[in-house]
């Protein structure tokens, strides 16, 4: 009986080993895939995430500088990528028709961007200037865009047409409005855009950041 017993022993912690050392196996296999899960996961969202591009432009006599900065969300403290443009031959201030000499300039800096992942454009100034839609520097550029990205204006003073395509954002402290247009996005929706980005200040801290670069 004593070896009976010894060999039904010998033979449960055989079974229990095998067992162990199956269960073993599933259990890595389990993280494996979890950890494959969760590296596919995070890379579609780094997929979805949106990359921004906001333009600015400098004028020296005839010249221009324009400047395209990304970031990739709104409220991002830093700059992804920065690409800039250097014209000359522009077109004469023409009242009214401002598009004609600032459009070529946002055009130009904007081949230097894969436009493909691009799902916010920034300017300065103004897409739309009246409640009838009369169109902005921004409305220009989203046409030739084939309206295939949102374009947010931001402008630092109120055109005197202005109504209610026209958002007022306060920042910090300060008791002067920024004024958002849009096309492709509602205004509210790009004014809620522009007044979470990051800064203590008026203006949003990478805007400030693209001013000192485009006038460098």
């Amino acid at each position: 009986m004593r070896q009976n017993r010894g060999r039904q022993t010998s033979w449960l912690q055989n079974s229990t080993d095998g067992n162990l050392r199956c269960c073993s196996g599933k259990v890595a296999g389990w993280v494996v895939l979890w950890v494959y899960k969760v590296a596919v996961d995070r890379q579609q969202q780094e997929l979805l995430l949106p990359m921004i591009v906001a333009l600015d432009v400098y004028y020296r006599q005839q010249q221009a500088k324009a400047v395209a900065v990304t970031f990739e969300a709104w409220d991002s403290t830093t700059l992804t990528n920065k690409h800039e443009a250097k014209l000359s031959g522009l077109e004469p201030y023409e009242p009214g028709a401002f598009y004609k000499r600032e459009l070529p300039c946002l055009l130009a800096v904007l081949e230097r961007v894969d436009l493909k992942e691009v799902n916010y454009v920034v300017i300065d100034g103004y897409v739309v200037l009246d409640d009838d839609n009369r169109p902005g520097l921004g409305w220009h550029l989203y046409q030739h865009l084939e309206e295939k990205v949102p374009v947010i204006g931001v402008a630092k003073t109120r055109f005197y047409h202005s109504g209610r395509q026209v958002v007022g954002v306060l920042r910090g402290q300060s008791k002067s409005s920024l004024y958002i247009t849009s096309a492709g996005t509602d205004v509210a929706t790009a004014a809620a855009f522009i007044g979470k980005m990051a800064g203590f200040y008026r203006i949003p801290a990478l805007l400030h950041e693209l001013d000192s670069l485009t006038r460098s």
